[in-house]
């Protein structure tokens, strides 16, 4: 009996292999790498797969069957994707914030051109092309690897261009797979504009709608059908709860699909107190504006921000799904009796009080959502890393080379 149990705990002293639970985007990740999206393409055995995620080789077997019957994944044959484009450099860059985001899958788009010229226009337009480029990317080769949805989820959706962009890009794909599939808007109307002024509104409710057509196998739409803006943090409270924002932990969205934006010329909220701070030719006319209720607010927060920049460009405040944020400052280096301190400070408590007067998702809510974040231009990359240091869980990541290269540096 003795030589027996030594005989058994020699095994299990030896043994390199893992019994340990695993969740999906683990199962997500392993049927991954054995397509090749780690290896160049390459497909990886199920030896390989066993040696890389310390597993045994029949448990890999019965994960990946599962990756499949459970649609954790799916294989899709893409109409129009281009795969001859190696994307040498860029594909370092997605495996360099992969590893040190923890990122399940980071995408990077190098084929980002300049602008025309410097003019408020010319970068405007960019801007919106860069975001064109950006949506095409995260429907190809996020939503589009069968990764990402599955039946029964419950997707967030937020607003702005990147978001307008990918859902865009999602609608001239192969509609879907995945059943039951709830999408619930993250915000009421802002009445949110192409920087170039060009298109149509891109808010929240406008996109779960158009979005619903992705999936052929028809959900449920879950839109929040109301004004953003409240005169009185009491008002605001009764909206959201008689709102779709307002949900209990167990009925929460499985994911988050959003960008981000900085509160700077082109951001709706900047412009609607700050006349020709933007490109667009037609000032925003506030008075009847969905903004109107919370001028005052924003006007106190514009001119505490204008003159305390984080970057050349940037302002230091952010938005994700429309839920502003404020932005660290950069380490004072001057005298202190001259330090910002008291400006910051007196922001951190305005964008509290503004997003206590608006209906939109909460940040203890995000904080428990994975995401899938659609973000670019260089303006934005203090913003991204923003998102990390508040740990949020960025899960899936499609951005520009510059701004990767930027977001990188941010990081070290």
């Amino acid at each position: 009996m003795a030589k027996s149990q030594k005989k058994t705990a020699g095994v299990n002293q030896t043994s390199p292999r893992r019994y340990t639970p695993i969740t999906n985007d683990e199962i997500a990740r392993i049927a991954a790498s054995r397509f090749g999206q780690d290896s160049g393409g390459r497909m990886l055995s199920v030896a390989e797969l066993a040696r890389i995620y310390n597993r045994d080789p029949a448990q890999i077997t019965r994960l990946l069957r599962r990756a499949f019957e459970e649609r954790i994944v799916e294989l899709r044959s893409l109409v129009g994707a281009d795969d001859s484009n190696p994307r040498g450099s860029a594909r370092d860059i997605e495996e360099q914030l992969e590893n040190q985001l923890g990122l399940i899958k980071a995408t990077v788009v190098s084929e980002i051109g300049e602008p025309a010229d410097d003019t408020a226009a010319a970068l405007a337009l960019h801007s919106d092309q860069t975001h064109h480029l950006l949506g095409e990317a995260a429907a190809k080769r996020l939503i589009g690897s069968g990764m990402v949805f599955r039946d029964n989820d419950i997707i967030g959706v937020g607003p702005g261009r990147a978001v307008d962009q990918t859902i865009k890009a999602l609608a001239k794909q192969p509609g879907i797979r995945a059943e039951n599939v709830t999408l619930r808007s993250l915000s009421g109307d802002v009445h949110a504009r192409y920087h170039s002024g060009t298109g149509v509104y891109v808010d929240a409710d406008r996109h779960v709608s158009d979005m619903a057509l992705c999936f052929p196998r028809r959900g449920k739409l879950e839109m929040v059908s109301r004004q953003i803006a409240y005169s009185s943090r009491t008002e605001c409270d009764i909206a959201r709860s008689h709102s779709h924002l307002q949900w209990k932990d167990n009925k929460a969205p499985n994911l988050i699909l959003a960008g981000v934006g900085v509160y700077s010329a082109g951001h709706q909220w900047f412009e609607s107190v700050t006349p020709h701070a933007g490109p667009n030719e037609v000032p925003i006319k506030l008075k009847t504006h969905v903004l109107h209720p919370i001028k005052e607010l924003l006007e106190r927060l514009a001119k505490n921000c204008k003159d305390h920049q984080v970057g050349d460009h940037l302002l230091p405040v952010m938005d994700i799904a429309n839920h502003l944020l404020h932005i660290n400052p950069p380490e004072w280096t001057g005298p202190p009796e001259s330090g910002p301190e008291g400006i910051w400070e007196k922001i951190r408590t305005q964008v509290a009080d503004i997003n206590a007067h608006t209906l939109t998702v909460r940040l203890d809510q995000i904080r428990k959502i994975p995401i899938m974040l659609v973000a670019g231009t260089i303006p934005k990359a203090q913003a991204i890393h923003r998102l990390f240091e508040l740990r949020l869980k960025v899960r899936y990541l499609c951005t520009d080379l510059p701004t990767a290269e930027r977001l990188l540096a941010l990081r070290s």
